[in-house]
C-alpha cells in the first residue's frame, strides 16, 4: 500500500535518528516541534508542502469542529479521514489507485476511465516536478532512477499547487498573478520553536481566522465549498468557479496519475483544454491566498517576484502596509509573538519557460518592531524609516559612489562620460557589491533606530552611526577598483586622489543636513 494515512511513506530527521511517519505521525511531531528537516525534501518543495500541511491540518479541525492541533497520530488520522468520508478505502490519500473513476492523492479522478488519455509518462519524479532546468544547470531533471514513494509526494506538490502556463495545454494554478508568475510565501514565524512550530502557528490561525477570511474574500461561499479539488472528477473541459470552493482550496492545476509496474511507479498525464480553476479576471490572481501580499492601488495585484529576489528595497515594500495589504499570516494578532518573531520570504521565480530561481529570506524582528505587524497597528513609522534609508543609501550610491568610480575607471577626465560602456560595466558590479553590503544589516539596523520618539537623540545617533557605515562600504568599494584599476603609475596616482576627493565632496555635500553628519 502506498497510502500516506496509515503507511509510514514520509521520513524526518529528529535529533540522530531519521523516522519514518504517515502523514497523521508527521503532523503530530509538527506539533511538538519535533521535526528538524525532511531528508527527501529539496529546497524548492519546501514551501508547498508547508503550505499543505497548514491547509489540510486546518481543513481537518474546521470539519471536525476543533479549534486546537492534537498532539497524537491517532487523532489527526481521524480528523484526515473526515475530510474524505465517501471513501473507506483512503483512495485520495494513496499514491497510486487503479481505479481512474476514483481520486488519489493530488490526482483527480479521470472521467474517460481510459489511460489512453493520459498520453505523457515521466519516469522519475524530478521529471514530474515544477522547475525548469536544463544541460547548463547544476540541477537536472529525471535523475531520481531510484525514488522514494516520498519524493513522488513532494514533486506532485509542488507540481500541483506552485505550478503555471507551460506551452498548450498545461496550464498552472489560480493563486498567483499570471500563467507565467509566481506564487510567493510571506509569513511570520514565532522566534521560538522550529517548523513545527512555524506550520502550527499558521494551522491555528487559519482555524481561529475563519470568519475574517470569509468576511475579506467574499467570492467563496461561507460553507460547503470544495476545499480537495482532487476529489473532483476532471475531463479537462471543465473548470470550478470561486463559487464552488472553500477560501483554504488546495487545488490540482494538471492531470496526473500515478502507475505502479512491479516496484517502479511512473507518472502519466494529460494535456487540458482549460485551466482546473477558472478565477474571474476582476480578481488577477487576489484569490485570499494566506501567504500572498496584495499590492494596493486603483488594480490591486498579488506579489510578483523577479529574479533579483527578496532584496531589502522589495521587502522594505512588503512591510508598508500603504504599499501592499500584507499576506494574511504575514499579520500577527493581538495575543500572538509576546517575543521576537521572523519574518519569512520564500518564492520560485518563474518565467515564460524557464526557472528564474529560488530565493529564501529570513528577517528576525525584535520585539520592539513586532507591533508594527499586528493587525490592529496603525502606526506607519517603521516603513517611512525603512523608505528615508533606501533614499540615503541611493543617494550615497549614485551621488557619492558611483561618479568616483567613473573618475577612477576613466582615469579622471575633465568631463566623465556617464555613457561609457566599458566604464559602466565594471561600475555596475562594483555599485551591486555596496548594493550587498547594504542589504546585508538593514534590518537590523533598521529595527534598532525604532524608538518612541523618532526625533530623539537616541534615534538620531543610530541613523548617524548607520551612515557612517555607509560610507565606510563606499570606501571600501572605491579601495576594491582601486586594487584592481590596470591604469599606468602615474595616471593611477592621479585618478584615485581625483577619485576620493569626488567621493569625499560629495558625502559632505548630500549628507550634511541628515540627523548631524558634519559637513
Amino acid at each position: 500500500m502506498l497510502n500516506l494515512l496509515s503507511d509510514e511513506l514520509l521520513r524526518f530527521q529528529f535529533g540522530a535518528k531519521v523516522v519514518a511517519a504517515s502523514l497523521p505521525e508527521l503532523l503530530a511531531h509538527l506539533v511538538a516541534d519535533s521535526v528538524e528537516s525532511l531528508p527527501a525534501l529539496r529546497p524548492h518543495q519546501k514551501q508547498p508542502l508547508h503550505c499543505f500541511l497548514a491547509q489540510i491540518g486546518a481543513l481537518a479541525l474546521l470539519a471536525g469542529v476543533e479549534t486546537e492541533p492534537p498532539h497524537d497520530a491517532a487523532h489527526w488520522k481521524s480528523l484526515l479521514r473526515g475530510l474524505t468520508p465517501n471513501f473507506a478505502n483512503d483512495e485520495p490519500w494513496t499514491l497510486v489507485v487503479d481505479d481512474l473513476s476514483k481520486p488519489a492523492f493530488l490526482q483527480p479522478p479521470v472521467p474517460e476511465g481510459k489511460w489512453e488519455v493520459l498520453k505523457k509518462t515521466e519516469p522519475t519524479p524530478d521529471a514530474l516536478d515544477m522547475l525548469v532546468t536544463s544541460k547548463s544547470h547544476d540541477l537536472k531533471s529525471g535523475m531520481m532512477a531510484n525514488a522514494l514513494p516520498e519524493h513522488w509526494v513532494f514533486a506532485l506538490l509542488a507540481l500541483q499547487t506552485l505550478q503555471g502556463v507551460l506551452g498548450r495545454g498545461n496550464y498552472g494554478i489560480s493563486r498567483m498573478n499570471s500563467g507565467h508568475a509566481s506564487r510567493p510565501f510571506v509569513g511570520a514565524k514565532p522566534e521560538a520553536g522550529g517548523w513545527g512550530a512555524h506550520v502550527t502557528r499558521d494551522m491555528r490561525a487559519l482555524v481561529l481566522r475563519r470568519a475574517r477570511f470569509l468576511e475579506d474574500n467574499p467570492m467563496y461561499p461561507l460553507s460547503g465549498g470544495h476545499a480537495l479539488v482532487w476529489l473532483e472528477p476532471w475531463n479537462g473541459e471543465t473548470a470550478l468557479t470561486p463559487e464552488q470552493l472553500d477560501p483554504y482550496y488546495i487545488e490540482v492545476c494538471r492531470r496526473i496519475r500515478l502507475r505502479r509496474v512491479g516496484n517502479t511507479l511512473s507518472a502519466h498525464r494529460g494535456s487540458s483544454k482549460a485551466s482546473r480553476i477558472d478565477m474571474p479576471d476582476a480578481l488577477l490572481g487576489a484569490t485570499g491566498d494566506p501567504w500572498t501580499p496584495i499590492s494596493r492601488g486603483a488594480t490591486p495585484k498579488p506579489l510578483t517576484v523577479d529574479g533579483d529576489g527578496f532584496h531589502y528595497k522589495r521587502i522594505v515594500d512588503l512591510i508598508d502596509d500603504g504599499k501592499y495589504r500584507f499576506a494574511p499570516l504575514q499579520v500577527l494578532d493581538d495575543d500572538e509573538a509576546k517575543g521576537g518573531v521572523e519574518l519569512v520570504f520564500v518564492v520560485t521565480v518563474r518565467g515564460e519557460g524557464e526557472t528564474q530561481g529560488f530565493h529564501e529570506r529570513r528577517i528576525h524582528v525584535p520585539p520592539r518592531a513586532v507591533p508594527f505587524f499586528r493587525r490592529t497597528q496603525t502606526d506607519s513609522r517603521l516603513a517611512t524609516l525603512g523608505r528615508d534609508r533606501i533614499v540615503n543609501a541611493a543617494a550615497l550610491s549614485s551621488k557619492a559612489l558611483r561618479p568616483a568610480l567613473f573618475t577612477l575607471l576613466q582615469g579622471a577626465p575633465d568631463k566623465l562620460d556617464f555613457k561609457d560602456p566599458k566604464a559602466k560595466g565594471k561600475a555596475d558590479v562594483l555599485l551591486a557589491r555596496f548594493e550587498q553590503r547594504v542589504d546585508a544589516d538593514f534590518f537590523e539596523r533598521l529595527f534598532d533606530e525604532l524608538t518612541d520618539d523618532p526625533h530623539s537623540a537616541p534615534a538620531q545617533a543610530k541613523r548617524r552611526a548607520w551612515l557612517l557605515e555607509l560610507e565606510t562600504h563606499a570606501r571600501d568599494i572605491l579601495a576594491i577598483a582601486e586594487s584592481g584599476s590596470p591604469l599606468s603609475f602615474v595616471r593611477r596616482y592621479r585618478a584615485r586622489a581625483a577619485a576620493e576627493s569626488v567621493l569625499a565632496g560629495a558625502i559632505r555635500n548630500h549628507f550634511k543636513d541628515i540627523v548631524g553628519v558634519a559637513p
